[in-house]
């Protein structure tokens, strides 16, 4: 269940180049995990992170996993 404000709707319609970004960053550097999606990047990249995260309208934190590696994991679990 998500804990974190999250825009569940973001991916129904690709119709601008941000959600075109944002659906290719998760192919590429991203995960699924059935109930949630997960962004990862260095250090020096965090600021992709922060840009995933406010396109999503999402209050996730950002955390470090381990040294220099950060992950913004969104979860939701969509109701018919």
């Amino acid at each position: 269940m998500r804990q974190h404000k999250l825009n569940i709707d973001y991916f129904n319609e690709i119709n601008s180049h941000e959600k075109a970004y944002v659906l290719g960053f998760l192919y590429t550097d991203g995960s699924n995990r059935g109930d949630g999606i997960i962004f990862s990047q260095n250090v020096e990249r965090i600021n992709i992170l922060e840009k995933i995260k406010k396109a999503l309208d999402s209050e996730a934190p950002i955390r470090e996993r381990v040294s220099g590696l950060f992950v913004l994991e969104l979860f939701s679990k969509k109701n018919g």
